[in-house]
């Protein structure tokens, strides 16, 4: 009787068979000859120096390297401490205490993709503290044995303030009653936050680089400090002084009054900055003979233009 024999090859599962069958005399041989397995992996890349305060962000490369899908792929990612999650950048992932997962579902042979988050450093994080961010990638099959160093990947970053400098000091400065005082400071380091006082007394809701005193007033003028702080600890302060222009003001004598024929002049009056006479006017209108009334007016100004003024009236008479 003649004997023919028929071989089929196979996949089963992630297990390549191959069936031999012979026809004639009953017989099945059935020889395992090959294994295949999905070869998921996932590296994960960042900054590897970063500043407490500092948004970073993080992305997680994923692939499947192996001949055949891999199922149900779960990649996730553990948080170090001393961050948080920017929770509207996880693309897809949940959040879960120190963890974010992604559900991949099936990954093909050869399949690539990546996930990017961001977290911000807590600013109370202290420099040179190593934050280390682990991902792992892993479907419902097991991978080949020695294959699955690579369903891992760590990142570590490192805490690093840079020094505090302030590169521009505030300067002192004198102002006129009414005109606006600025001043400003400039710094570099890690995430700087100021606070400016007058003398002693904390200033509300000063916390910028820059103080502006609209309207300034006597009042105003004294010794101000910034303080300038950053992340870790650092503190700076600078002093500047604000002089104040008091508003012009001078003071006229009062109306006089001579006899015609007598010597007489206008009496200048008293300022704290610049006089100036505007106009010098005689009125005879109503008077007889020599007699008049003279008016005299001045102006004080300062150096910002705000000006005051006041007037003398002779009256020049004849009682004779």
């Amino acid at each position: 009787m003649a004997i023919s024999q028929v071989a089929i090859t196979r996949w089963h599962g992630f297990r390549k068979w191959r069936f031999n069958f012979s026809v004639g005399l009953l017989s099945l041989l059935v020889v395992p000859t090959a294994w295949a397995w999905p070869d998921l992996l996932v590296i994960k890349t960042g900054p590897t120096q970063a500043a407490p305060g500092e948004l970073i962000t993080y992305t997680l490369t994923y692939s499947n390297a192996g001949p055949v899908a891999g199922q149900s792929v779960l990649l996730q990612d553990f948080l170090p401490g001393y961050v948080s999650v920017v929770t509207n950048t996880l693309g897809g992932g949940v959040l879960a205490s120190n963890s974010i997962s992604w559900s991949l579902g099936s990954v093909a042979p050869k399949a690539a993709g990546t996930k990017t988050f961001q977290v911000r450093i807590n600013t109370s994080t202290a420099s040179g503290l190593t934050l280390t961010n682990r991902a792992q990638i892993f479907g419902s099959e097991a991978e080949e044995t020695g294959k699955t160093n690579n369903n891992y990947s760590s990142l570590v970053t490192r805490i690093f303030c840079a020094p505090l400098v302030i590169s521009h000091a505030p300067a002192s400065l004198t102002n006129c009653s009414g005109s606006k005082a600025t001043f400003s400071v400039s710094a570099a380091g890690t995430a700087l936050s100021y606070q400016w006082y007058k003398s002693a007394t904390l200033l509300d809701a000063q916390s910028n680089s820059s103080l502006v005193l609209n309207n300034v007033t006597t009042n105003d003028a004294g010794v101000y400090r910034v303080v300038v702080s950053d992340a870790c600890g650092s503190r700076l302060t600078n002093s500047i002084t604000l002089a104040v222009t008091a508003w012009p003001s001078l003071s006229c004598s009062s109306n006089k009054v001579v006899q015609v024929g007598k010597p007489w002049i206008f009496d200048a009056p008293t300022a704290n900055c610049s006089l100036t006479v505007l106009s010098t006017v005689t009125n005879t209108a109503g008077h007889c003979g020599s007699t008049f009334a003279a008016t005299r007016t001045w102006q004080a100004a300062d150096s910002c233009g705000n000006t005051n003024t006041c007037s003398q009236t002779v009256a020049v008479i004849d009682t004779t």
